[in-house]
């Protein structure tokens, strides 16, 4: 039972296979945490946001994608179980085969206050999503994400005022074992030579140690997905979401038992939406 005495009921929008679980019915209108898909070169991730605990850092990520401003963006940085970093460069081609010798910062808005302590904590383990920052400095973080690779809790929770993790892995777990699974020379090259020291592990989609070229870089292209449930008077309950044009919104309920299908439809780019009648 809910804290307000409802049946809890989960729906989940996977988007061509990705899942956006949605909990809970409340008597009142509620908005569901934000999903991000990440469309990478290893394949797709969908990332659960954590909307209300940590909503500075959240509105700044969203903004930054909404905003276009991490269109193109690469992931520049690869440690095999510890972290995947992006959210920091863009190139002005991802299709071109000439080889990747420009990148460019991605324009932030600007550092945000950390949040690591603000609403739950949520720490730094396997497939959470965090914010970088520099060095001594707890609300410089601005655009730079990184994905957790392996249990990170015992550093990243206690240095520089904790790395707020604003995210956590809800489908695509399997791209973070096929990243874990790259080494230098092997999925990695180190440009450290060229651009400077934070690209000495750079991920890449050979294996090798030549110079890479614009389309052998790893690119997230990330994408914000939600999901709007409003209460009607009849009992029912309104459920909108954003649709992808040309993609697949498949809406699932779970009743404590097993995943049933209430709604199948093609995104179309425009807010679309069904009426969920069995709410008890």
């Amino acid at each position: 039972m809910g804290s307000n005495g409802w049946k809890m009921r989960r729906f989940i929008c996977p988007i061509i296979g990705i899942f956006f679980l949605l909990h809970a019915w409340r008597p009142e209108t509620a908005s569901a945490n934000s999903l991000a898909i990440f469309r990478t070169s290893y394949g797709e991730m969908a990332f659960e946001l954590f909307d209300d605990d940590k909503p500075k850092t959240v509105r700044n990520f969203i903004a930054l994608t909404e905003s276009g401003r991490y269109r193109n963006s690469i992931m520049h940085r690869l440690e095999p179980g510890s972290v995947v970093q992006g959210g920091g460069y863009v190139v002005q081609n991802t299709s071109s085969t000439n080889l990747a010798t420009n990148l460019f910062l991605v324009a932030n808005f600007g550092f945000i206050t950390n949040e690591f302590s603000t609403g739950t904590i949520y720490s730094n383990v396997f497939g959470t999503i965090a914010m970088a920052k520099l060095p001594n400095s707890p609300d410089s973080a601005s655009s730079q994400w990184f994905i957790n690779l392996g249990d990170n809790s015992a550093s990243f929770d206690t240095q520089n005022g904790g790395f707020t993790v604003f995210g956590r892995i809800v489908y695509g777990e399997q791209v973070l074992h096929t990243l874990n699974t790259k080494s230098n020379n092997y999925g990695i090259v180190n440009l450290s030579g060229f651009y400077g020291p934070p690209f000495a592990t750079v991920p890449v989609m050979f294996d090798g140690a030549v110079f890479p070229r614009y389309t052998e870089l790893a690119y997230p292209r990330i994408e914000i997905l939600k999901i709007i449930t409003t209460p009607n008077l009849d009992g029912s309950r309104n459920l909108a979401w954003n649709s992808p044009t040309g993609l697949v919104c498949r809406i699932e309920y779970r009743d404590d038992v097993s995943w049933d299908l209430l709604h199948l439809t093609n995104g179309n780019g425009l807010v679309q939406s069904v009426i969920d009648t069995n709410t008890v």
